[in-house]
């Protein structure tokens, strides 16, 4: 976690009057203590037959056991539905909403927040040329990110995320599978995320962590590479009996010091991805294109053990900040490294570019 988040976290704390929080970079290196356990996979299973890696032609099925929807937006429409999602932060202290809605400002002051950490990028509906960063066509919600903000010399890109006005939380009778279909950019310096988090109560606290990251893929082209995603709950207290890192079981594809699932087929950029988490009480465990990469205890509790708020679910295109834009962001990334290095490493430094989301499901046990 970054010194900048930390700060947010004071300030965030001072205004609602609790603990608030949201993604956060874990640099490369900087890992809790990880406790591993050979051999117990806890009650993972497997999916249904899965595309193979890099295959656009289906969809996979659900876990087994996991047959009630209770929550899905299959993007078929010509607009993002409002009805269903937010485009900013849970929390107070961004400008403005462009498209106002009450709904997402649950407390006065909250839901405005366009970025976290050091990010480069701030979220908006309408960039500074007065396109929309919320695409939906071809059955797929498109979130956009250009280098539009011209007048900011560190932050000069706007991008787009995405919020669920529904949440949720298992217990010791349901359990949950939460699942999308994305298609990643290769854009060195973005960070595309696929996470859950603490929803604020009623009178404006929330909590941070619990915060479960069912993917990150920060692309930095060196240490964090195409090939690589990031997955795990952020232990910060009593998320764990040893308030550390618990890791239950990991595939061979999977990098337990880092927490870095590894792709053995290519890139994972650029081609579509089915990604998700079962999400019990005590555990969540990790899935890429229906293979099981890692399990781990986990409680949706907060640093000292109390009940926090129920997760939203989040999607987000970020840019740069000191993990995905190490070497720079875009053509930054050419001060370092050759055009001819960038194509060999499958890569681009062009901008506009955008994530790709197929779907978002959420089901439930039977």
């Amino acid at each position: 976690m970054s010194n900048f988040f930390a700060t947010l976290i004071m300030l965030f704390t001072s205004l609602f009057g609790g603990e608030t929080g949201g993604s956060q970079p874990p640099e490369n290196g900087s890992g809790d203590d990880v406790v591993v356990e050979d051999g117990n996979t806890q009650d993972g299973g497997a999916t249904d037959p899965a595309p193979e890696s890099g295959d656009d032609s289906g969809e996979s099925g659900i876990l087994p056991g996991y047959d009630q929807l209770v929550f899905n937006d299959e993007f078929d429409g010509s607009d993002l539905d409002r009805n269903l999602w937010c485009t900013r932060y849970v929390y107070g202290g961004g400008p403005s909403l462009q498209i106002p809605d009450d709904s997402c400002q649950p407390v006065t002051g909250a839901g405005t927040l366009d970025f976290l950490n050091d990010e480069r990028q701030r979220y908006v509906d309408y960039n500074r040329s007065g396109e929309s960063m919320h695409v939906v066509n071809e059955g797929a919600l498109k979130l956009r990110a250009t280098a539009t903000r011209t007048n900011d010399s560190y932050a000069g890109y706007e991008s787009a995320m995405i919020r669920s006005k529904a949440n949720f939380k298992p217990d010791s009778s349901n359990s949950y599978f939460i699942v999308a279909r994305v298609k990643l950019p290769n854009v060195v310096g973005t960070w595309p995320a696929f996470w859950i988090n603490s929803d604020l109560d009623a009178n404006g606290n929330g909590a941070w962590p619990p915060e479960i990251d069912i993917f990150e893929g920060a692309l930095n082209g060196v240490e964090d590479t195409a090939t690589m995603l990031h997955q795990a709950g952020i232990v910060k207290g009593q998320q764990t009996a040893s308030g550390s890192t618990e890791i239950t079981y990991q595939s061979d594809d999977f990098d337990a010091t880092w927490k870095n699932y590894h792709s053995d087929s290519g890139s994972l950029r650029n081609r579509w991805l089915e990604v998700g988490i079962e999400w019990k009480a005590e555990s969540v465990c990790y899935y890429v294109n229906g293979d099981k990469t890692m399990c781990e205890n986990y409680r949706w509790v907060s640093n000292q053990g109390s009940s926090t708020p129920n997760a939203h679910i989040l999607v987000n295109l970020a840019i740069g900040g000191q993990w995905a834009g190490r070497y720079g962001v875009g053509e930054e990334f050419l001060e370092h490294y050759s055009a001819q290095e960038v194509a060999e490493k499958g890569l681009s430094t062009s901008f506009p570019t955008e994530m790709a989301i197929d779907y978002i499901r959420v089901y439930k046990n039977n």
